[in-house]
């Protein structure tokens, strides 16, 4: 992440490259998944803007647990930094799209993309942002809609992350309902 944009653009070729291919391995990947979120940042260098777009290309087509690495990698990239032209430009964008698959992916990217959330926001905040408000509203909406106790879980950690004290009270109504499922 620290190379010369030239090297990062070098790495993000074969990495996109390996994604293309039909017959690279789940496992490799999965790694090339997490590699793109490593290399990549919130600016709009060319190499970020075709790594992010690499990884939300993953969230249409991608395995399930593809998918799941690209949610993670995007909250990576989206809470780096970058030092190129427009800075925090592209943080907006994956924030976006992660909010997006909360509200309408499958139940099991739904999970992960409560988690993409919680960790996104509790770095942002740790590099001192101010909590998003309708991050932490999505969250406890997705809380209570939960299909199931790994989505549940999933929101209740996400939750937890983002320190949404309010989130709290959405997880004891939830817990307190029928069933046993966090």
């Amino acid at each position: 992440a620290d190379s010369t944009p030239e090297a990062k653009l070098a790495v993000d070729d074969f990495l996109i490259a390996l994604l293309r291919r039909d017959s690279t391995e789940a496992a490799v990947r999965e790694s090339c998944l997490m590699g793109l979120g490593r290399l990549c940042d919130d600016d709009q260098a060319t190499e970020d803007k075709r790594a992010r777009a690499e990884l939300r290309r993953t969230l249409l087509s991608g395995a399930t647990s593809e998918r799941a690495f690209a949610l993670m990698a995007l909250s990576e990239a989206a809470a780096r930094h970058g030092s190129g032209s427009e800075p925090g430009s592209a943080l907006p964008e994956c924030r976006e799209v992660l909010l997006e698959e909360l509200a309408r992916g499958k139940s099991r990217s739904r999970s992960w993309a409560a988690l993409a959330l919680g960790v996104l926001e509790f770095r942002l905040q740790h590099q001192g942002a101010e909590p998003v408000l309708g991050v932490r509203e999505a969250l406890r909406r997705g809380l209570a809609g939960a299909a199931g106790p790994d989505e549940a879980g999933a929101c209740a950690v996400a939750l937890g992350l983002s320190g949404d004290a309010e989130g709290a009270g959405a997880l004891g109504e939830r817990l307190a309902g029928p069933g046993d499922d966090i």
